[in-house]
């Protein structure tokens, strides 16, 4: 497939269409013959969506009340509509959306695309936008759209057709300007502004419009935007909508009377979540004055008139509750029954509609769009790791002199003492591994949860997975998890451990061992939770048995047999053993068995050692992928 036919300029002959009058015609008037289906309709009945837990506790019978947040929604809408959901907070606007965009599928209902029950590839005709971008602050614009180009289309295009769908994307979006500029944000380089606002959202839903989507779901796409920006963002979309056909649904809060204008059509939610009416702009206003009775006040915003039909004042006690009760009754009823409801629609559909299975959206498992190779994820992890890390400079720099810091620290300590006393080498050789395990663990458990949501967002747009992520993210992190070999350089030569090059390879390599076994864990530990808070109160419960049960505080020969298993699954154990045997010509001779039995360590068992920390590394790195996968697996389901 050439170039040519992945352009897709937006259209400027739409752009000049006034208020209220965008050329898509009424469902009413559109709809095809039974049997058939214009391009890009989707149709729906949202019978239930319901939250809430079924037991308080597992052993319990007693059941908590699940709360209903939509019942009975539906509606339909095709290629070139832009519809905006709103309601009261609490509605259930987003969780519609969601729902609709088949991104929460724990619903009662139905979904069609085209008339057939929803598939697969929904996943790759269909883009969700949320409310909170989530992007990778260390990457330019253009560097971001490439990432996600060469992971979702890979497998379809050449990189050259991506990079000219690419340009192509940014100049349809407005970016040309900013192309180069770090996304920036929290957490980019040296806290770098980067985009605005309003250029942050427009890249987002460039992201999504680079696979040419058939339908974009979008949630607050004017949140923490001005006016200007607002309208900005929300004619892209109008012009998204008009030129390529493109079904657009997006939930909005209070947009002033000149963006709402933008829309076509609206769908309104009562306080409990039912349908209160679904239909052109224009037939809004008409449905409100004539059956209503509440026409529009001069001089007024249309958005505003039509969310106050259905906002109830909240408060109040059992009698204000029932009032409200009765009030969203009545709406609903009221647009059912006028000529603005949809007769056909949920009950009375095609054969064809009722054909698709109720529920069939929730046999749907993992991420069903297209996306590259496992390959190809790994090299675009990769890369992305070593630009942040290179883009971070000040941090691996600031990183480094720690190391170094703490290096002379001990160096200073211990100045040539390491052969004056076998109670010196054994205290530093202790020292410095338990330092190991303290230090390297919380410059890996603070940035692991971090990654999460990007991770989160990506896997379900197709665009990255466990294996290829976590890969790439051990071989980028390698500078941090070996930066302890910088404190070590200024550690063994001034403490007079043994004075050879061989010996202090070997002393390198085993720190090194010990400190990737330690990142391996940490790894772990920050891939059970998001909040780096709560990896952070869960680390000391791995590191304080393995300092306790490593045989230098406590005689492991001893132990209860319930506790006999502990030392075994010590990093201190086996780090500390291996140090200790690399430098144990230093011990007096006629004190170096009683001083080993002392710590105990077999001197003999060097080798069992290292393959013990090698094995505790993998067995960890194994464990973070499982954990990584079945939390993305369950965030799927939900």
């Amino acid at each position: 497939m050439g170039t040519e036919n992945m352009n897709f300029p937006l259209s400027s002959d739409n752009r000049s269409c006034p208020p209220w009058s965008i050329p898509v015609p009424d469902a009413r008037r559109r709809r095809p013959a039974p049997g058939s289906y214009l391009p890009n309709q989707l149709t729906w009945h949202i019978r239930s969506f319901k939250v809430g837990s079924q037991r308080c506790w597992p052993w319990t019978k007693r059941s908590i009340q699940r709360k209903s947040i939509l019942t009975d929604v539906a509606g339909q809408s095709v290629g070139g509509e832009i519809t905006a959901i709103m309601g009261a907070s609490g509605a259930g606007k987003t969780t519609l959306l969601e729902c609709l965009a088949l991104r929460s599928r724990q619903f009662k209902g139905r979904v069609t695309w085209n008339g057939e029950a929803v598939r697969g590839d929904y996943f790759t005709a269909s883009a969700l936008v949320h409310q909170r971008e989530v992007l990778c602050g260390f990457l330019t614009v253009e560097e971001h759209l490439l990432f996600h180009g060469t992971a979702r289309m890979s497998d379809r295009f050449s990189p050259k057709e991506i990079e000219a769908r690419v340009r192509n994307v940014i100049e349809d979006v407005g970016l040309s300007k900013c192309r180069k500029t770090l996304v920036g944000g929290p957490g980019a380089p040296q806290n770098k502004k980067g985009l605005s606002g309003g250029e942050r959202k427009r890249l987002t839903i460039a992201t999504e419009l680079l696979l040419c989507p058939q339908a974009i779901f979008l949630d607050e796409p004017t949140t923490s935007l001005d006016s200007v920006m607002a309208g900005h963002v929300v004619a892209l979309l109008r012009q998204l909508a008009l030129s390529r056909r493109i079904l657009v649904m997006a939930t909005i809060h209070a947009p002033s009377s000149q963006i709402f204008s933008l829309f076509s059509h609206v769908l309104l939610l009562t306080n409990d979540g039912r349908l209160a009416f679904h239909g052109t702009i224009s037939n809004a206003l008409l449905y409100a004055s004539s059956c209503l009775k509440r026409p529009l006040p001069d001089a007024y915003n249309p958005a505003d008139h039509l969310v106050r039909l259905v906002v109830s004042k909240p408060g109040g006690g059992a009698s204000a509750r029932e009032e409200r009760r009765k009030e969203n009754d009545w709406l609903v009823q009221s647009f059912a029954a006028s000529a603005y409801g949809d007769p056909e629609l949920p009950e009375r559909g095609s054969h064809r509609d009722k054909a698709c299975e109720e529920n069939s959206h929730r046999s749907l498992r993992g991420v069903q769009g297209q996306h590259a190779s496992a390959w190809t994820l790994f090299r675009l992890n990769l890369r992305r790791g070593l630009l942040q890390t290179s883009r971070n400079s000040l941090s691996f720099w600031l990183y480094g002199m720690v190391m170094g810091v703490i290096g002379l620290c001990f160096g200073t300590l211990y100045f040539q003492q390491a052969a004056s006393s076998w109670r010196n080498l054994v205290g530093l050789l202790y020292a410095l591994v338990v330092a190991l395990l303290y230090m390297c663990p919380l410059t890996v458990i603070l940035r692991a949860p971090l990654d999460w949501p990007l991770l989160l967002r990506e896997y379900f747009a197709g665009a990255n997975a466990a294996g290829p992520y976590l890969l790439a993210k051990i071989l980028y992190e390698l500078p941090f998890a070996y930066g302890p070999l910088l404190l070590v350089a200024f550690l063994y030569w001034m403490t007079g451990l043994t004075p050879s090059l061989a010996a202090f390879l070997q002393f390198a390599g085993v720190v090194a061992l010990t400190t990737q076994a330690s990142c391996a864990m940490a790894l772990m530990v920050g891939s059970l939770s998001a909040n780096p808070m709560l990896t952070l109160g869960i680390l000391p419960a791995f590191i304080t048995p393995m300092v306790l049960f490593s045989g230098f505080l406590y005689d492991t020969a001893t132990l209860p047999s319930y506790l006999a298993w502990l030392p075994k699954i010590s990093i201190v154990n086996y780090g500390f053993a291996a140090l200790i045997t690399l430098q144990q010509s230093l011990l007096p001779a006629e004190l170096r068995g009683v001083a080993l039995k002392f710590v105990n360590v077999d001197p003999e068992a060097l080798g069992a050692n290292l393959l013990m920390l090698t094995g505790m590394t993998v067995i960890f790195y194994a464990l973070t992928y499982m954990f990584l996968t079945l939390r993305l697996r369950t965030a799927m389901r939900a």
